[in-house]
C-alpha cells in the first residue's frame, strides 16, 4: 500500500471514529435513550426499552473495541518505521476485528470467535446501528411528548375546576375527588408506557370531557352567586304580584261560593305569604349555605312560586266562569222573555211556568247552575212549542 494511500485510509478511519464518538454521545445522552433506562417501564415501551437497552450494551462494548483500535493508528503516516507501517497496515486492511456470536468484541467477552471484520466495515456497523438506536429513541421521546401535552391539558383543566370548586366550598366534593383518582391511574398508566398510549389517548380524552362536563355545573353554581342577588329581587316582585293576584282570587272565589251552589265553586288556599316566609329565610342563610344547596333551594323556590302563579290563575278562571255563567243564563232568560211577549205567548201556562222556574232558579243564592241551565233550555223550548201550536 503506498504511503499516500495508507495516510488517507488512516485519515478517514480516524475521522469515521470522531464522527461515530459523537454519535454515541449523542444517543447517550438523548432524551429517549434515558427514558428507557427507567425500570418503571410497562407494556410495548417495556419491550422497547429491553430491546434498545441490550442493542446499545452490546453496541457500547463495540465502540470500546473500535476505539482501543483506533487509538493505535497515527495521526502522522509519513514519520512511521518499517515495521509500524506494517502494523498500520495489517490493521487497516486486514479483518483484525474478532467477534462472538452476540457481536460483542471476543477480546471483551472471552467467548469464542465466530465472525471477522475489517475495521473499517466494523466501523460502518457501529454507525448503522448507532443511528437506528437514535431513530427508535426518537420515536419513544416524540411519544413521550404528545402523551405528556394531553396530560398537562387534562392536569391544567383539572387544577382549574380544583381551584373554582374549592372557592364554591365544595372542596371534598365526591365526583371532584373521582376525576383527581382517575387522573392519577392514568397517569401512572400512560406515563410508564407512552408508546401504547400515544396511539389510544381515548382514556384522557373521556377524562377531559369529564372535567369539562363538571366545570360546566361549577359554572351554573357560579352563576347562582354571581345572580343571586338579582334572582332574590325577581322573586320578590313575582310574590308581590302573586299576593296581589291571589286577593282578587280570593275575593272572587268569595263571590262564587257566595252565589253558586253546583257545580261547586273552587276552594282557594293563598300561598304568598308562606312563600314570602321562605324566600326571607333564604335570603338570611344564602351567606352561610355552600352554592350547591343555595341553587336547589333556589330552583325549589323559584319552582314553587311559578305554580302558585298558575294555580291562582286556575283558580280564578274556573270562578269567574261560574259566575259568567250564571250572568250568561240571566241574559238568555231575559232574552227569551222579551222574545214570548213580542210573539204573544208570555202568557201561555206553560210558558209562563217554565219562565217562572228558570227565574226563581236564576235568583238563588246559591244558585244551581245545572238545574237553572235546564230551566232556561225548557223554557226556550216552551216558547217555540207554543208558537207553532194551532191559533
Amino acid at each position: 500500500m503506498t504511503g499516500q494511500r495508507l495516510e488517507q485510509r488512516a485519515a478517514s478511519m480516524l475521522a469515521a471514529y470522531q464522527r461515530i464518538a459523537a454519535k454515541m454521545y449523542t444517543l447517550d445522552s438523548h432524551a429517549g435513550r434515558r427514558f428507557l433506562k427507567d425500570e418503571q417501564l410497562s407494556g410495548a415501551t417495556a419491550d422497547i426499552a429491553g430491546r434498545v437497552n441490550a442493542r446499545a450494551a452490546v453496541l457500547w462494548s463495540r465502540f470500546d473495541e473500535l476505539r482501543r483500535l483506533s487509538d493505535q493508528i497515527p495521526t502522522d503516516v509519513d514519520g512511521l518505521g518499517d515495521t509500524a507501517r506494517a502494523k498500520l497496515e495489517a490493521l487497516l486492511g486486514s479483518e483484525c476485528v474478532k467477534l462472538d456470536a452476540s457481536g460483542v468484541p471476543a477480546l471483551a467477552s472471552g467467548d469464542a470467535v465466530t465472525t471477522e471484520s475489517s475495521l473499517s466495515a466494523f466501523a460502518d456497523d457501529i454507525e448503522a446501528e448507532c443511528a437506528e438506536l437514535l431513530r427508535l429513541c426518537s420515536e419513544v421521546d416524540d411519544a413521550c411528548g404528545v402523551v405528556a401535552d394531553a396530560i398537562a391539558e387534562v392536569t391544567g383543566s383539572l387544577e382549574d375546576v380544583t381551584a373554582r370548586a374549592e372557592t364554591l366550598g365544595m372542596a371534598g366534593n365526591a365526583t371532584l375527588a373521582e376525576l383527581r383518582a382517575d387522573r392519577s391511574s392514568l397517569l401512572e398508566t400512560t406515563l410508564s408506557d407512552p408508546a401504547s398510549a400515544v396511539d389510544d389517548l381515548a382514556g384522557l380524552a373521556e377524562l377531559s370531557r369529564r372535567i369539562g362536563e363538571f366545570g360546566q355545573r361549577l359554572a351554573s353554581l357560579e352563576a347562582v352567586a354571581r345572580d343571586f342577588p338579582a334572582r332574590l329581587s325577581a322573586l320578590r316582585a313575582d310574590l308581590a304580584e302573586l299576593g296581589e293576584a291571589e286577593d282578587r282570587t280570593a275575593q272572587t272565589c268569595a263571590l262564587a261560593v257566595e252565589k253558586i251552589l253546583d257545580p261547586a265553586p273552587p276552594r282557594f288556599t293563598p300561598q304568598a305569604a308562606t312563600l314570602s316566609n321562605a324566600l326571607r329565610e333564604l335570603g338570611e342563610t344564602a351567606a352561610d349555605s355552600d352554592r350547591h344547596s343555595l341553587a336547589a333551594r333556589l330552583s325549589e323556590l323559584t319552582s314553587r312560586v311559578e305554580e302558585a302563579i298558575r294555580q291562582c290563575r286556575r283558580v280564578a278562571d274556573t270562578a269567574e266562569a261560574l259566575l259568567d255563567r250564571r250572568a250568561e243564563l240571566r241574559g238568555r232568560l231575559a232574552a227569551y222573555s222579551r222574545k214570548a211577549a213580542r210573539l204573544g205567548v208570555i202568557e201561555e201556562p206553560r210558558v209562563a211556568a217554565s219562565a217562572a222556574t228558570a227565574r226563581e232558579l236564576l235568583s238563588l243564592a246559591p244558585c244551581d247552575l245545572r238545574s237553572a241551565t235546564s230551566a232556561v233550555r225548557q223554557f226556550q223550548q216552551e216558547i217555540s212549542g207554543a208558537q207553532e201550536a194551532p191559533a
